[in-house]
Formats: structure tokens, C-alpha cells, sequence
């Protein structure tokens, strides 16, 4: 007999087993394996059943128009209370005179919300709406990996969906704690909440990187913000808190970068900062062609996450390059004149983003310096954020000529960081040049 059902064996005779006997009980033990696999892992139809009038769609509507400007989920955490994603609502904090935010339940019925507690950090923000509806509860424990999950949301504005994926566990490497999930999810999912095989939250919807790759908020970030003091919700003390949260962040991000090792990677023949934490990642390519007198060599390095302000303004980020050039038959003017071109090209201090209601007028100096053995020229520039006093963004880009065959540039950007901070971390990063003649 194949299958399930297979043959009993002999050994089964000695303690008295009727054959028979013995397939009834393993199909009874089968079917009791199914109804406990079936407990465990609830279909997705009726989880669905059971928490859709718990998940709203969060719209976003321009005031003299009428018409939404953004769309997202939310979902009920406490009497009058929905979470969602901040870049969901982040319209209401910086134009309140422009937007209003509405949630819309599946029947069409729309209520009022107002922004009333935020962490820009962790793209989280919960509402506050007259309307009561039953809680979901928060489990902060990290599931087993592997574990089925069930994301809703509401995707491209096309009515409330639930999808099934996996638990695939914590991403490593990263500065902004998030979940991998494997399952779609696609805009306007943005702030609907995940939940295990219990119908409890362990997560909330925020990004996807398509091809089943998404990524979840923790829910502990969602219970530590909802146990969070905020006496005062007009816009100008929720700036002052969005000040607090990425000053922590800064000081936080460039502990742990600086907390590894300095690594140095071989350009040519200057030693120069490689990949200088885990947290980044690095890549690199050369332009060396036979049909040019000169060849280039490139790295670059770059966090991976940033943190979204307002539509057009990212902050918490650090990224930087070094190009590495090398003479094929240039004379010593022809090559200063590659390099300065280059320099024009590639390494440009100006610090986009934002504008001049975000930013004070940008600042440079130049300087001579070594850095190691190595003579620079180099070149900072800054410029403050407007609403968050003592925050900058720093631009610091070097050039180094050091014969008439070799020579590299680097510039490095810290996006939202103290001065303090800045400082710190380019003493450190320039004593890892060197020059090998």
C-alpha cells in the first residue's frame, strides 16, 4: 500500500495491534495533525473575516481641490486611536493649512483623523478619531522564522486585501531596524498592520523592494510611541520632537559606525576608507579604456536607509565616493586639468534636498591639509536645518595631486548631523589616508 497508508510493519504483532486496528488510529492521528496545522495556520479568508472592520484606509485630501493626495492604512490600537506610517500623514504636520486626513472604511464611510503622536525614525504615527473601534493587540516578540504572517492594506487604492507571506526575520546590516517579509506588499499598504497565526501585530507595513521582498516596522516601536507623553500636538512642539528623535538617531547611527574597526581599501597606490562599518554598503568600477590617456577607478559607500521628512527631503543618511585617476600619456598640466574637470564633475559640494524654507544658506571654506601622508586641498561646506536648530548638513570633498601620474578625489556627505558629530567622525576617517610611492 503506498501513500499515507503504508504497510504495518511485522514488529506491530507483538504488542497485540490489529492491522486494521492500526490504520484507524494513524488516520484519527492524521486528522487530528491537520486540525492542529489547520489552528495554527489560519486561513487567509478568515483572518480576513475576523479583523477587516479593524483596518481603515488613511487618505490624505488637498482642501481646495477635494482630491487625495496620498493613500495609506491604518488600524485601531485603542479607543479612538489608529496607527499608521508617518510618510503617510506627513502632509498634515508640514501644510496643515493645505491637507485634512480622513480614514474610509470599507463601506465608503469616512471620519475625520488628526495627527496626535509621531517617530520619524521608525516612519510610525498614530491618529486620533471619534470613531470606536475593537483594538488590535501588539505582540513584541519576534516570531520564529519561517512563521506565516498576514499582511492588510489597502494596495493602489483598490479596496482592502490581505496577503499571506513569511516571517524571514530581522535585517542585519541595517541602520533602521525593520523585518524582512515575504509578501507583497505594494503602495498603499503603507501603515496596514502584519499579524501571526493569533491575530496579534507583530509588525507594520512600510516598504517594499518588489519580487516578495518587503519590510515591516517592529511593533515594539508602535508601543513604545504609544506609551509616549505628548501633552502638546500643535505642529511646532511635534517639530521639536521630530528634533529630539533624530538627535538621538545622529549620535545612535555614528556610535555604531565608529564602533567598528576603520577598514582601508588600496586605490592606485593610496590607501584610502573602504567599507568603514557593516551598516554600509560598497561597490566599485573603473573606466580605464584604451581610447583614453587616462583611467579611473571608483568606490563607493553608502548607508542603506535614510529618514523621510517630507515628500523631496530625506535625512540620517552618509554616503561617499573616491576616484582614483591615472595617467596614460598626460603631461603634468594636462593631468591637473583632468582632475580639476573631474573634480567639477564628480565631486561637486553642493548638498541637495530640501530648499530655502528647509535649509539656511549653504557655507564653504577650503583649506590645505595632510591627511596622513597625503596633501589635500580640500573643501566643506554646511548648511542648517531651519526647524530642527543644531542639526546640519555637511558636505567635505578633497583632492590630492601627489605626481603627474596619480591623483584621487573624495567627497563625503553627512546628512543631519551635529557639528560635534561631523567633526568627530572626519578626524577619524582622515587618518586612515596614506600615500605608497
Amino acid at each position: 500500500m503506498s501513500g499515507v497508508f503504508r504497510r504495518i510493519p511485522r514488529s506491530n504483532a507483538k504488542f497485540g495491534l490489529n492491522p486494521a486496528k492500526a490504520i484507524g488510529v494513524f488516520a484519527l492521528t492524521l486528522l487530528s495533525t491537520m486540525a492542529v496545522a489547520e489552528k495554527s495556520d489560519p486561513r487567509a479568508e478568515d483572518v480576513f473575516m475576523k479583523f477587516a472592520d479593524q483596518v481603515v484606509q488613511i487618505r490624505v485630501v488637498e482642501k481646495t481641490s477635494g482630491s487625495k493626495s496620498t493613500v495609506g492604512s491604518g488600524f485601531f490600537i485603542g479607543p479612538g486611536l489608529v496607527a499608521t506610517n508617518y510618510h503617510v500623514v506627513a502632509n498634515l504636520l508640514w501644510q496643515p493649512e493645505s491637507y485634512r486626513a480622513e480614514l474610509v472604511f470599507q463601506q465608503g464611510e469616512t471620519h475625520p483623523v488628526d495627527l496626535l503622536r509621531l517617530d520619524v525614525v521608525h516612519d510610525l504615527a498614530i491618529l486620533s478619531t471619534k470613531v470606536h473601534k475593537p483594538a488590535f493587540s501588539l505582540d513584541p516578540a519576534e516570531p520564529p522564522k519561517g512563521a506565516r504572517l498576514y499582511a492588510m492594506g489597502n494596495p493602489h487604492d483598490l479596496g482592502l486585501t490581505i496577503i499571506e507571506g513569511s516571517y524571514s526575520g530581522a535585517l542585519k546590516e541595517s541602520l533602521l531596524q525593520k523585518i524582512h517579509f515575504s509578501g507583497s506588499v505594494n503602495p498603499g499598504m503603507s501603515g496596514g498592520p502584519v499579524l501571526n497565526r493569533d491575530g496579534l501585530v507583530v509588525g507594520v507595513c512600510v516598504q517594499t523592494a518588489g519580487e516578495q521582498v518587503s519590510f515591516l516596522v517592529p511593533v515594539r516601536f508602535l508601543e513604545a510611541l504609544l506609551r509616549a507623553p505628548f501633552p502638546d500636538t500643535s505642529p511646532d512642539k511635534l517639530f521639536e520632537v521630530i528634533r529630539g528623535q533624530l538627535m538621538t538617531h545622529q549620535a545612535n547611527t555614528y556610535a555604531v559606525i565608529t564602533s567598528s574597526a576603520l577598514i582601508q581599501t588600496d586605490l592606485g597606490k593610496f590607501r584610502v576608507p573602504g567599507r568603514i562599518s557593516p551598516m554600509l554598503n560598497c561597490w566599485g568600477d573603473s573606466d580605464d579604456l584604451k581610447n583614453q590617456p587616462y583611467g579611473v577607478v571608483h568606490s563607493h559607500c553608502t548607508t542603506n536607509d535614510s529618514i523621510f521628512l517630507r515628500d523631496g527631503l530625506d535625512t540620517g543618511f552618509l554616503n561617499y565616493s573616491h576616484h582614483n585617476l591615472t595617467s596614460k600619456g598626460l603631461n603634468m598640466f594636462q593631468f591637473v586639468a583632468l582632475q580639476s574637470a573631474f573634480i567639477k564633475k564628480h565631486d561637486r559640494d553642493d548638498l541637495r534636498g530640501g530648499n530655502e524654507q528647509d535649509f539656511s544658506r549653504t557655507e564653504c571654506k577650503s583649506s590645505l591639509l595632510r591627511a596622513g601622508n597625503v596633501p589635500m586641498k580640500t573643501t566643506v561646506c554646511m548648511r542648517a536645518y531651519v526647524k530642527f536648530p543644531g542639526l546640519y548638513d555637511v558636505s567635505w570633498s578633497a583632492a590630492s595631486l601627489v605626481d603627474t601620474r596619480q591623483g584621487f578625489t573624495c567627497s563625503f556627505r553627512l546628512h543631519g548631523v551635529t557639528m560635534e558629530t561631523a567633526d568627530a567622525f572626519l578626524k577619524r576617517v582622515l587618518e586612515s589616508y596614506q600615500w605608497n610611492p
